[in-house]
């Protein structure tokens, strides 16, 4: 099932079709696009980037076909701290919006009890930190990356593939139909 079959499913609905039974590597960004891109519509920016860093990684083509099913077969999911727009909020508004979404992101990282945690934007580390703090999770591995745009997007790119690549998945997945 790809992600073009996901045209009458819910945000929630259409990442939850991607989370993995074991989560390896949770990747958290701050909020969906107020643009209307989703990364599990495969039509955001940072989908394309993250492409990218698996493909540098050498454990993905840089083809987008299946690639959010090799992502979740590889163990790795990515939530938002947030799970609606921000980025359009003026800053008190958007700090206070990712602050108000800090217990719930406590209690999916509970559930989800991943071995890596990756904050995929530097101006939530602190919001995250506390969440995983708060989850019981203070020794699981915590890293963070820039959100890749504002030409942040090779040291997303290069970091990202960095730590993916000391996690030991196999080698690189064809994510093409044959």
């Amino acid at each position: 099932m790809s992600a073009d079959d996901s045209s009458e499913m819910s945000h929630e609905e259409i990442r939850n079709r991607f989370r993995p039974r074991v989560t390896r590597l949770f990747l958290v960004g701050e909020s969906q696009p107020a643009n209307g891109t989703f990364f599990y519509n495969a039509d955001s920016r940072l989908y394309s980037q993250t492409i990218a860093a698996f493909a540098r990684a050498r454990l993905v083509t840089e083809n987008p076909t299946l690639f959010l099913e090799t992502l979740r077969d590889l163990g790795c999911f990515l939530d938002d701290l947030c799970h609606s727009p921000v980025n359009n909020l003026p800053g008190p508004e958007r700090r206070a919006a990712r602050n108000r979404a800090l217990p719930e992101l406590a209690k999916r990282l509970r559930e989800i009890h991943p071995g890596v945690i990756v904050c995929v934007m530097n101006a939530i580390v602190p919001v995250v930190r506390h969440a995983v703090e708060r989850a019981g999770m203070h020794e699981t591995p915590f890293h963070a990356v820039p959100f890749p745009a504002q030409s942040h997007e090779p040291q997303y790119v290069n970091q990202l593939a960095e730590i993916v690549s000391r996690l030991g998945f196999s080698p690189t997945v064809e994510c093409t139909i044959s």
